[in-house]
């Protein structure tokens, strides 16, 4: 590929996480991790499709036969409702297919739409297209039943998407904003005057409640009493109030739009550099500040674990740090003009996933920048390829 990164270590850094990619590919797509451990050896919704969105980036041919086999999979095990499974696997020959675990995924069915439309437009498989028909229209509807009250945005139970162990819920900013994308990537393959219509009020409910914070329109009677920043949007609320936290995953995607205005937008692109002065990884953390156990919130992320407590401050989705999440943030930094800043993330990044050896670690502490979970964590590899591809211009995701 044209190297537009001058920098030898950035180059190596990149073609170890394309190795990564590679060892994580099996024959029904992209699998979590090459480490036989838990449940990280099967093809999961969102990994997959972030793993496939580095592949396209990355136009490495035979990664993106693997993003292909990712979506057959996922919809061949689509729910008769609509679900896209949250991961499958197979065992002695059979497929095993989850769901969601105390509650279902949000998120992996608008993660599915996202990357089959990314998928086709830059392979221009439209015989996939036309073969996915009907998984598309289920998940559309599916959506649209998720909404509860038709008011255009989605109601996200706890748990319900990729930051499984935190406190967002409600109107969760991360999937207004995927859905968003989703729907806009698919409007481009397949003009409709329903999802045109749709895809304008899902905007114009993001706006008012997310961005303007219009108090005559927003679905929360008491916007402005509740939401105390304008240097980030708030990460959720519900009927309960907003949660004043920034949401690194959900603010990377909001600013991919045209949705925020300029200054503003430049404003939280600052916001969001500056973030990396608070770490010793120097990575955005994915949610901040941190909750701390004198914290009010504090009792409620103490308790949503399913094996082990993992959201200590600074830690996980905690303030925890993600190589991944920070791909999509060099992304989001790049694209609206900070693409110095974006390159010292991008050398974050690089140094993070070569901690211990090479190991591509699912996170990592945000004050010790010690390396956490499972190792060669494919997404994790996908978020370094995904930078390094904006950098060298040959990504953009405005929508």
């Amino acid at each position: 590929m044209k190297w537009l990164i001058n920098d030898e270590q950035l180059q190596k850094g990149y073609h170890n996480a394309i190795a990564v990619l590679h060892r994580c590919s099996s024959d029904i797509g992209f699998l979590a991790s090459s480490e036989n451990k838990d449940n990280y050896r099967r093809v999961w919704a969102r990994d997959g499709v972030v793993c496939g969105l580095a592949a396209l980036a990355s136009k490495d041919q035979t990664l993106i036969a693997t993003f292909k086999k990712t979506l057959q999979t996922l919809g061949d095990f689509q729910h008769d409702l609509g679900i896209i499974p949250s991961n499958v696997y197979f065992s002695d020959g059979q497929p095993k297919i989850s769901y969601g675990g105390l509650v279902g995924r949000t998120d992996t069915t608008c993660w599915y739409l996202l990357g089959l439309a990314l998928y086709v437009q830059e392979t221009n498989d439209w015989a996939f297209l036309e073969e996915t028909q009907p998984i598309i229209q289920k998940a559309l509807r599916l959506l649209d039943i998720w909404e509860y009250n038709t008011g255009g945005l989605l109601y996200v139970p706890l748990s319900g998407n990729w930051a499984d162990e935190y406190i967002v819920e409600g109107y969760v900013l991360f999937d207004q904003v995927l859905r968003l994308w989703g729907l806009s990537a698919l409007q481009q393959l397949q003009p409709a005057a329903d999802l045109k219509s749709k895809i304008a009020q899902i905007r114009t409910k993001i706006y008012d409640n997310f961005i303007q914070l219009d108090e005559a329109k927003s679905l929360h009677p008491r916007t402005f009493s509740m939401v105390t920043t304008q240097e980030y949007v708030p990460a959720c609320f519900s009927p309960a109030g907003y949660k004043n936290y920034f949401d690194a995953f959900g603010t990377a995607i909001l600013l991919f739009t045209d949705l925020v205005p300029t200054n503003r937008a430049e404003k939280m692109a600052d916001f969001v550099s500056s973030l990396t002065q608070e770490t010793k990884t120097k990575l955005v953390p994915a949610f901040w500040p941190p909750v701390f156990e004198t914290d009010a919130e504090y009792r409620l992320l103490s308790e949503n674990h399913k094996y082990e407590f993992r959201n200590a401050a600074y830690e996980y989705h905690n303030a925890g740090s993600w190589c991944m999440v920070n791909g999509f943030a060099g992304v989001a930094l790049a694209q609206n003009g900070k693409v110095a800043e974006a390159t010292t993330l991008l050398k974050a990044v690089n140094e993070a996933n070569s901690l211990g050896e090479n190991g591509f670690y699912e996170h990592h502490h945000s004050l010790t920048a010690e390396p956490k979970g499972t190792r060669y964590c494919a997404w994790s590899a996908a978020g370094q390829v995904l930078l390094t591809q904006s950098l060298n211009h040959e990504l953009s995701w405005k929508f």
